[in-house]
């Protein structure tokens, strides 16, 4: 636990050594610092915090004050302390900074002569201040400090973008994603402030080494330089097995024997990429001495680790330089990080264009298939992207179908209806409105409107032809992760009308109030699940719909669907559900049971175009039923689709079904039916 000496002292702006870049402003005296300091000498031991100290000198007064830091975590090399200088007299001063070198840690009488000579070099530094706290940051190196001071103001107006509303409606989706990129700049400013307290760390490191190496004798240079080529060649031996935890170790310690040789720094930060160690590796990357290919590869593998670690803006800068050098092996894969990034900051039509380019310079077959369904991917999020910013959205379907054998079904279990034995030409059309109310990443709530509408032309089958009206309001929730969940619950309200007689007109014969839940997760890359209950409340105006003939009810239905993605390239589906219902009617004759199965493959065809191919099976038992009856039903079918247009698709679905049963002179028939659909959509 750090447990930093607060000492009384004061403090100001900002300033470097005697060729300071900027203007130096006295701070207010009494206020409380944090100092931060990175110094490998000072670290002893991996596995304890180390003590240190430094001293501050008020450039006014000349007074000189100790103040002592502590390692901020075992072998972190990076030491911190808090302290308030107080100097009396004076309301304000300038602190200067020095570090004492080793020898004269313990004399330190020597140590403040030689500062009051000016014969010491004191170190630039930066303060930065904010409304939680204020930091001295000590660097070796007027460059170092430069850039943190850039990286500090950076951060600093980021944060001054993000706008904070008086009220809910004034957070605008334009505010959210402005807030969202100030914020990831924010975090990727951070992360380069630590790679560069990082950097200098390391850099202190080489210095002490290559001074170190300067006070040995020839043979004993000689000697280490052998070992540190040794350590290098067996770094590569293992780098080439793809051992990179080894190959880390031996650079690591090769560099350490060797700080002149840079060229070691390239090898070595590939292994720590390897080993997921991205800020490491970006460090090592920053000290190595590459040329030609290696030079080419380096910001390559710059950009990997900018990208692992989330920094889009940086990762492009150093994929631009590699597609720039126009490699055949990397200028392909790094216009396909570019890609990748756009396509993650959602500029899906710009995107494109890098996948494009994938395709023009690419020689691997599967990076080329994978620019390819990014390409897929961005045409559909780019067109769902433009679709979310219409409140109101409009489906309508028209379709003409052949049926072999209409059925007369008084309720929506259309398949469960007696045979008229005739068959016919029918028109369906159908039309939805959707009020989109809420539609974000994670959840959508919808309010809508439907109607589907089936006509015989034959005006003796009328009584077969249902109109149904419905309202609902779906709602989701999308639980986001590598494994992501989806819980949707769907209120809704229908309404049947159908006429009685051939020759009658249509009217409400059922209405319904229904509630379905269902739960999808996301089992496996290649697996999906989805759970689901519905309930129903069917209330029957027919005129035979009395007694134990009372089809009122409460209906009960749980299901699951099982599908995994097959295929050479997983664009295939293969689909199995599970069903069972109980039909709990007021009439003991409408009570029943039925339990389904079901199995569909479905697969891509041509450009755009889908096909897919289905069985299903069910068993009907009606249990109180005073003629037993008891249905079979298989029914297979088969439907293709192709958009002919954005908002426009054609389809045509043919289907075949043979339902046995009991009440053979009813319910037992064979039917076909072939059906072609238009399908329009639209917003606005």
């Amino acid at each position: 636990m750090m447990r930093p000496y607060l000492l009384t002292v004061c403090i100001w702006c900002l300033f470097f050594t005697q060729s300071s870049f900027s203007k130096v402003t006295p701070e207010e005296a009494n206020s409380r610092y944090d100092i931060v300091y990175g110094s490998p000498s000072w670290n002893k031991s991996p596995t304890k915090i180390e003590s240190a100290f430094l001293v501050i000198r008020d450039r006014s007064s000349k007074k000189l004050f100790q103040v002592h830091l502590e390692e901020t975590a075992p072998d972190s090399s990076e030491f911190k302390g808090t302290f308030q200088i107080e100097v009396k007299g004076q309301s304000k001063i300038v602190p200067e900074v020095y570090i004492p070198p080793q020898s004269l840690r313990g004399q330190m009488d020597q140590f403040y002569k030689l500062i009051s000579q000016n014969k010491v070099f004191r170190k630039p530094v930066i303060i930065k201040r904010t409304s939680e706290e204020n930091i001295i940051d000590v660097y070796d190196t007027k460059n170092q400090a430069q850039r943190a001071w850039d990286l500090f103001q950076e951060r600093r107006s980021l944060r001054g973008q993000a706008k904070v509303p008086t009220s809910p409606s004034q957070n605008t989706p334009k505010d959210i994603l402005a807030d969202a990129a100030a914020l990831e700049a924010q975090k990727t400013a951070d992360k380069e402030m630590e790679r560069l307290r990082l950097e200098q760390i390391e850099k202190q490191r080489i210095e002490e080494q290559m001074a170190a190496q300067k006070k040995l004798s020839e043979a004993e240079r000689k000697k280490r330089m052998e070992e540190a080529n040794r350590l290098a060649a067996e770094a590569m031996a293992a780098y080439e097995k793809g051992d990179f935890v080894t190959a880390e170790a031996k650079f690591k310690d090769a560099a350490s024997l060797d700080p002149e040789n840079k060229s070691i720094y390239y090898r070595y930060g590939v292994s720590l990429y390897k080993n997921e160690k991205y800020n490491e590796a970006l460090v090592a990357f920053n000290l190595a001495e590459t040329q030609g290919v290696e030079e080419v590869e380096k910001n390559y593998f710059m950009g990997l680790s900018h990208y692992r670690l989330e920094e889009w803006d940086k990762s492009v800068e150093k994929f631009k330089i590699v597609a720039a050098s126009n490699d055949e092996v990397m200028a392909p894969s790094a216009h396909f990080y570019i890609g990748a990034i756009l396509f993650k900051q959602e500029k899906y039509e710009e995107c494109q264009t890098s996948f494009e380019t994938v395709l023009d310079t690419s020689k691997d077959p599967k990076l080329d298939e994978r620019a390819e369904e990014y390409i897929e991917a961005a045409i559909k999020a780019h067109r769902l992207k433009k679709l979310k910013e219409k409140k109101f959205h409009v489906t309508g379907t028209a379709g003409l179908m052949y049926d072999s054998n209409v059925l007369l079904a008084p309720d929506l279990e259309t398949t469960q209806g007696s045979s008229l034995k005739e068959s016919d030409v029918r028109l369906l059309t159908m039309g939805d409105l959707t009020y989109k109310a809420i539609w974000e990443d994670n959840r959508t709530w919808d309010v809508k409107a439907g109607a589907t509408l089936m006509n015989s032309s034959k005006s003796s089958l009328a009584q077969a032809d249902p109109w149904l009206y419905s309202l609902s309001a779906p709602f989701t929730y999308t639980k986001a992760g590598k494994l992501p969940s989806i819980i949707a619950i769907t209120p809704g309200y229908e309404s049947l009308f159908m006429a009685e007689s051939g020759n009658s007109t249509k009217k409400n014969i059922l209405n319904s109030a229904k509630l379905k839940a269902s739960y999808m997760r996301v089992m496996q890359t290649d697996w999906f699940s989805e759970y689901s209950l519905e309930y129903r409340l069917d209330s029957f105006s027919l005129a035979s719909s009395t007694g134990d003939n009372d089809l009122s009810s409460n209906k009960y239905t749980l299901g699951t669907t099982q599908t995994v993605k097959i295929g050479p390239k997983r664009k295939e589906a293969l689909a199995g559900s599970l069903k069972a219902s109980l039909n709990q009617a007021k009439g003991k004759e409408k009570i029943y049971q039925r339990y389904e199965t079901g199995i569909t493959y479905a697969r891509p065809v041509m450009k755009d175009s889908s096909w897919a191919t289905s069985l299903n099976y069910y068993i009907l038992n009606y249990v109180n039923s005073s003629n037993g009856r008891k249905d079979n039903n298989i029914t297979v079918s088969t439907s293709f689709a192709q958009p002919l247009k954005e908002w426009f698709t054609w389809s045509v679905v043919a289907s075949y079904s043979n339902n046995s049963s009991t009440v053979s002179s009813s319910y037992a028939y064979d039917r076909y039916s072939v059906m072609t659909t238009g399908t329009f959509t639209t917003a606005f």
